[in-house]
């Protein structure tokens, strides 16, 4: 009994181990912009923020007023450059939620 009870015990140990090696960190970022909620103003804030170094693809949700970027394999973004790309186009973030942490107002980096 007590060599199955290890056994039973190895096997759980490497299965979380293997678990949490396949994860990955998040690497998007989400950033939350007022009055966002037609695709007129969305293609605006796309090209802006498709314009940021190291930006691959951006996604637009009008319903939840929010634009996911996500950045280039192994490259990491700005957060105050997202910021500010929304900003030039007119638009207000009120969150940007990402690797680098999450900002209620504009980062300073």
């Amino acid at each position: 009994m007590r060599t199955s009870v290890i056994v039973s015990f190895l096997i759980l140990v490497l299965g979380t181990l293997t678990q949490a090696n396949n994860q990955t960190a998040t690497t998007h970022t989400v950033i939350e912009i007022e009055d966002f909620d037609c695709e007129a103003c969305g293609v605006v804030v796309e090209l802006s923020l498709i314009e940021v170094p190291g930006v691959a693809k951006v996604k637009l949700d009008f319903d939840n007023e929010t634009a996911t970027v996500i950045p280039h394999e192994k490259k990491t973004l700005s957060p105050k450059a997202l910021w500010e790309a929304v900003e030039e186009v007119g638009f207000k973030p009120t969150k940007l939620v990402g690797p680098g942490g999450t900002f209620l107002k504009k980062p300073s980096s």
